[in-house]
């Protein structure tokens, strides 16, 4: 029987390995590094504690300085990409926010949506 790639484990670089025993020396909570990165709560335990697989495979990762960490959670996106993505679309300039915002009322009109309706 094949794994469905949905349930394949979510790669994480001995970066990734080095900020998550940095967020989590800093106090987060697991359940938030878990969050951020798009894991199983129980790999971050593993790593920080080194215990299991993942945690004697990064048992040696260098910790950033806390600096180059990312923000502390709780995260209101789920996952490393989901951050990514809405830090990208603060960097979006507001003239260009308000054009996609025009067009997508146009559009709503164009096909009869209400102002209401969102």
């Amino acid at each position: 029987m094949r794994r469905s790639n949905l349930l394949k484990p979510i790669p994480i670089s001995f970066a990734q390995a080095g900020q998550i025993k940095g967020m989590h020396q800093r106090g987060d909570r697991q359940m938030d590094i878990a969050t951020f990165f798009g894991i199983n709560q129980a790999r971050v335990n593993e790593i920080v504690n080194h215990s299991g697989r993942w945690g004697r495979h990064f048992r040696d990762v260098t910790i950033p300085p806390p600096h180059l960490l990312p923000e502390p959670g709780p995260y209101k996106v789920v996952g490393l990409h989901g951050y990514m993505a809405l830090q990208t679309a603060a960097a979006v300039p507001t003239e260009l926010l308000e054009a996609l915002l025009r067009d997508v009322r146009d559009i709503k009109e164009k096909i009869g949506l209400s102002h209401a309706a969102g």
